[in-house]
């Protein structure tokens, strides 16, 4: 017995958290037809990254993702970051609490 799946057969419901969109694409046009579609804490601006030319992808004083994470996504084992760098620490002023930047590097003030 076999069976043929169609893309008009396929359901996809599709949550997109922490997700940085270096287009004009928002994050749930990727997926098309019908499926739910759920965008939580995105940012759809310019990372502004330290180099994205020579894959230097630190974040900048002035990037949007730096704080704009959410603690509770971070597992408790995750304690650094790509460079061994804490993972969670407050970045940016008012200096209101350690929230984790969006990306792979924790932003050191």
């Amino acid at each position: 017995m076999s069976a043929t799946a169609r893309k008009s057969d396929l359901l996809i419901a599709a949550r997109f958290c922490h997700v940085i969109s270096l287009g004009e694409l928002n994050a749930a046009d990727w997926i098309t037809g019908g499926g739910p579609k759920t965008i939580i804490d995105c940012i759809f601006l310019d990372p502004l990254f330290q180099d994205q030319s020579a894959n230097d992808y630190r974040l900048t004083l002035s990037s949007p993702c730096i704080d704009a994470g959410n603690n509770s996504y971070v597992d408790a084992d995750i304690t650094y970051d790509y460079l061994y760098n804490p993972r969670i620490v407050d970045g940016v002023a008012p200096w209101d609490g350690a929230k984790v930047d969006i990306g792979a590097y924790e932003y050191q003030p």
